[in-house]
């Protein structure tokens, strides 16, 4: 093992982490597969840095994350354990729509060709860890690369792994057979797990699908450290969920509040927009909200719900509105 990669040199563990990374070890010290489930927030990706240091210090090690932002956080967490210096990034800006993060963002050289990877397996030297990062979504051009090149993954650690349960036929299952992508392990994380049972498909009738209870595509379940842990550890704090609803008599009197113009001219808040901030306005004045965060599906729409908000404040009634009537402590992230 080289002296970059040293256990001792890696970022510390917490104990479950340790814990995690010995059963993760003992399990696939011979090959194989197997499932490491923790909370959402537990420092996954860093107990799989631990466990490639362990099972293959100067291996070459695929981790395959569902989105190109989870693929920069990940390169990040590698990277400061000092394990990126010999990374290959394989992905593009196409299937991405709208993202804050961009393949020229990447701190490592990007490709999406296969002949390209074959080349940067053959020629990166194997006297330390080679890194190989891959959104799901070109996971088969990874393969592609590494059987033109001849070449076993020591290592495939799938990330965010329930996005490849379900049908066995959706491209993001190929991660799962050496035809596609060759390794001599496969270790897939997760914090919410998908359990299925076979499924009806229009026109096909029953079939099987892909679940993350079926050992002899996921593996054992090494090591578990669900939410409930998490947030009795103190790591994670503890949460509700809660439903808040505008009905269909309290909508027209909110709308008939706001500036007319407001929800139908073009680069304003539209209807439905208007509705949902009224909504997380009422839950944050029934709770005591302190701090909101709000997902939306695109970067633009984040910030169209951000720019609105203030008038949508302004034009509810005062006892409907937080004590501190200010959209600073809001924030809107787009959902990946």
């Amino acid at each position: 093992m080289t002296e970059s990669l040293a256990a001792g040199t890696l970022p510390p563990l917490r104990d479950y982490q340790r814990e995690a990374v010995e059963a993760i070890v003992e399990g696939q010290a011979d090959g194989g597969r197997g499932q490491f489930r923790a909370a959402c927030g537990s420092g996954k990706s860093l107990v799989a840095v631990h466990a490639a240091a362990r099972l293959c210090p100067t291996g070459l090690v695929v981790v395959a994350c569902p989105s190109l932002p989870l693929l920069a956080q990940t390169l990040a967490v590698w990277a400061a354990a000092g394990m990126a210096a010999q990374a290959l990034a394989v992905c593009s800006d196409d299937t991405v729509a709208d993202t804050a993060v961009r393949t020229a963002d990447l701190q490592c050289p990007v490709t999406t060709r296969p002949d390209e990877i074959a080349d940067w397996v053959r020629q990166t030297p194997t006297s330390r860890m080679r890194l190989i990062l891959v959104t799901h979504a070109s996971a088969a051009l990874v393969g592609d690369g590494l059987h033109d090149a001849d070449t076993t993954a020591s290592l495939l650690v799938v990330d965010e792994a329930h996005h490849t349960a379900g049908w066995p036929g959706k491209h993001v299952a190929l991660v799962h057979r050496d035809e596609h992508l060759p390794a001599a392990r496969r270790l897939y994380m997760t914090a919410t797990p998908r359990v299925l049972s076979r499924r009806r498909r229009a026109g096909r009738g029953d079939e099987d699908v892909l679940s993350m209870d079926d050992v002899d595509v996921f593996g054992p379940v090494h090591y578990s450290y669900p939410f409930a842990s998490a947030i009795a550890d103190g790591w994670l704090d503890d949460y509700r969920i809660v439903v808040i609803g505008v009905t269909s008599a309290q909508t027209p009197a909110t709308l008939r509040r706001l500036d007319p113009h407001a929800v139908v001219r073009a680069g304003a808040a539209p209807l439905r927009t208007a509705v949902v901030q009224t909504a997380l306005i009422r839950a944050a004045v029934e709770f005591g909200l302190r701090r909101v965060v709000v997902f939306t599906p695109r970067v633009a729409q984040s910030q169209e719900f951000s720019r609105t908000l203030p008038a949508t404040l302004s034009a509810l009634p005062n006892r409907t509105v937080p004590r501190v009537a200010s959209p600073s402590g809001m924030s809107t992230a787009p959902r990946r």
